[in-house]
């Protein structure tokens, strides 16, 4: 490389910084020379920086194989130590080391080592010479979980804790939103907008709108929840009976037209399952019915729900024709009854939507002007937020600073994807995520979009009762119970299969399952042998082996307990499971114990 094209490369890259050199080295100024030629003919030699975000002496001595191609260091960064996710400074090195510890912790913080993680993130907490951002970061985890397990005066103490660094953490959306929730539920509204208040304009502005809009009467609730979709050119929300209060129930917009730009990509079929949904099923229609694009079949499979649910699909059936009602002879579960919906679709793409659950009329046609401009992507997703009666907006299960979320339940995909993967596990929980990862799997993760971040394209009831909250099933078991187990095991099949399974391959993943997570499970497992272990330890899982395999007539629950002293393990979103432990659950008389409080044993084991 020449030096003309290494001058341009550190011009562009904005890392050397001509004034800061020149102040900081007092001879360059005097030299008559470019302060890039300087520094790249001497400067560099000299061990001097080009700039306060790159430490030349650092790079050169943490990675000793750049002296090998008589480079220098700010280059070899630019042209190579980036990409491979090297560090310019040693304060990066150390709050990438101190995040991933963070990490770590919140992984086992909610999965199953709580006590150790709380201490630790504690820990990190008091130790002022770390980086502020790992502090912060420490801090705020740390009041999400105190507040999860009951105990809000802790989680402001911890929260106020982090008030006391620079403003970029302070006044930080991530500190302050979670601030005023707490202080809103106890009605304290002047201290809650005052928190508000303090964050910046640009800082997470939607989740901010609509932890202010809580603190708002209706009228002043809509017009500042209207600001989010105005921004985005969609049609502004109003009630639908002015006299009565704001609820989901009474919400629509303005009728919209059909949107010229996706009238002609074809079909869309909306299969929405029902189950005890006569409460909400007119409100979810509604939504469905008046969206923008009108080629739509909406297909609602009612569950075998005890009420009137199906009666009033069959009515609303009768004012739009484009209604499918369909009732499954039996209870299955939701997802059995999209499989349901599915093998009936005839669209050219498919969605889903759920019966309590209220979307923006302009919400398909948007998913499918994504899809007309990338013919390599096959599905798009869209955010909600989750709504508690009458209308307040909820950080979903734990305290945090998003009142958005992404909207797994918006999954909008080619019909293609759908013929060539199959539809859902007819299982209890968590079959959206996996069908997302499998699409991703088979296709690529770019082949997955998510979209319009900033604004709630559908709102869901935020029900206290539903699966997501049951304790077997709660949303929280995605880091330790139920939903852990199954998504590894899902990432497991997708490794091995990223095309899909075929039908051997199906019935070996089902049979490894856990049986709570199937539907119409029994209320009790029985084993002769429950073996509690940690089962991201490769050494214990060879030893349970050792135990299936001299005991074939017995069978054997493993229960995953995380080992404190045992160190060694990954970490994704959670604590993972090494391949070991799958090929464990492939031999016929082992099967998962969750949860264990429905498992009955003849004997005990701790490894």
């Amino acid at each position: 490389m020449t030096l003309h094209e290494q001058i341009s490369l550190l011009s562009q890259s904005g890392l050397f910084n001509p004034q800061w050199y020149c102040e900081n080295y007092s001879d360059v100024p005097l030299s008559g020379l470019d302060p890039a030629v300087h520094y790249l003919k001497y400067g560099s030699r000299w061990g001097r920086n080009p700039g306060p975000d790159f430490d030349a002496v650092f790079y050169r001595d943490r990675y000793p194989d750049i002296s090998q191609h008589q480079i220098d260091p700010l280059v070899h960064y630019l042209m190579q130590g980036q990409a491979e996710t090297r560090f310019p400074t040693r304060a990066a090195a150390e709050i990438h080391a101190g995040i991933k510890t963070v990490r770590k912790l919140q992984a086992e913080l909610w999965g199953g080592l709580p006590d150790l993680a709380e201490k630790n993130l504690r820990s990190l907490c008091d130790t002022p010479e770390l980086p502020e951002q790992v502090r912060f970061e420490a801090g705020r985890h740390l009041a999400v979980w105190l507040d999860f397990k009951g105990d809000e005066d802790g989680a402001l103490m911890a929260l106020e804790r982090i008030g006391g660094m620079s403003a970029q953490y302070a006044h930080s959306a991530m500190r302050l939103i979670p601030k005023s929730v707490i202080y809103a539920r106890h009605g304290l509204v002047p201290a809650a907008r005052r928190a508000l208040g303090r964050i910046p304009p640009g800082d997470h502005k939607a989740d901010r709108q609509l932890a202010l809009a809580n603190l708002e009467p209706d009228g002043d609730k809509l017009r500042r929840i209207n600001t989010l979709f105005e921004a985005r050119g969609l049609m502004p929300l109003r009630r639908r009976n002015a006299s009565l209060p704001l609820a989901m129930g009474n919400l629509n917009t303005v009728p919209c037209l059909s949107d010229p730009n996706t009238e002609d990509m074809g079909k869309v079929s909306v299969i929405m399952p029902a189950y005890k949904a006569s409460d909400h099923i007119e409100t979810a229609l509604r939504g469905v019915c008046t969206q923008s694009h009108r080629n739509l079949e909406i297909i609602v499979v009612d569950d075998a729900s005890p009420d009137d649910t199906f009666e009033k699909i069959v009515a609303l059936a009768k004012a739009d024709p484009r209604i499918i009602p369909v009732q499954a002879p039996q209870n299955g579960g939701a997802y059995a009854a999209r499989n349901r919906g599915l093998a009936i679709a005839t669209g050219d793409f498919i969605t889903t939507h759920d019966a309590d659950d209220w979307s923006h009329p302009q919400k398909i046609a948007t998913q499918l002007a994504e899809l007309a401009v990338d013919p390599d992507l096959m599905g798009v997703l869209t955010y909600w937020a989750r709504i508690r009666p009458p209308f307040h907006f909820t950080t979903n299960w734990r305290l945090g600073h998003a009142l958005l979320q992404w909207s797994h339940s918006s999954f909008l995909v080619r019909r293609g994807v759908t013929d060539a993967l199959g539809g859902w596990d007819e299982i209890r929980v968590s079959g959206d995520m996996e069908f997302i990862w499998r699409v991703e799997a088979a296709y690529g993760v770019g082949a997955v979009r998510r979209i319009l971040p900033d604004v709630p394209l559908a709102l869901a009831l935020d029900d206290v009762h539903s699966l997501t909250r049951n304790p077997d099933t709660h949303v929280r078991t995605t880091y330790h119970g139920l939903r852990h187990y199954y998504r590894g095991i899902s990432q497991y099949w997708h490794r091995i299969a990223p095309q899909g399974l075929n039908a051997e391959q199906a019935a070996r993943k089902w049979a490894m399952l856990p049986t709570a997570i199937k539907p119409h499970a029994p209320p009790v497992t029985k084993v002769d042998v429950l073996i509690r272990a940690d089962c991201s330890n490769p050494q214990v899982l060879d030893e349970i082996g050792h135990i299936a395999q001299n005991a074939p007539e017995k069978h054997i629950g493993i229960s995953h307990v995380p080992d404190p002293c045992f160190t060694d393990r990954a970490y994704g979103y959670a604590i993972e499971f090494p391949d070991a432990f799958f090929n464990l659950l492939e031999q016929s008389n082992i099967t998962i114990a969750c949860p264990e409080t429905q498992v009955e044993a003849t004997q005990t084991l701790s490894l």
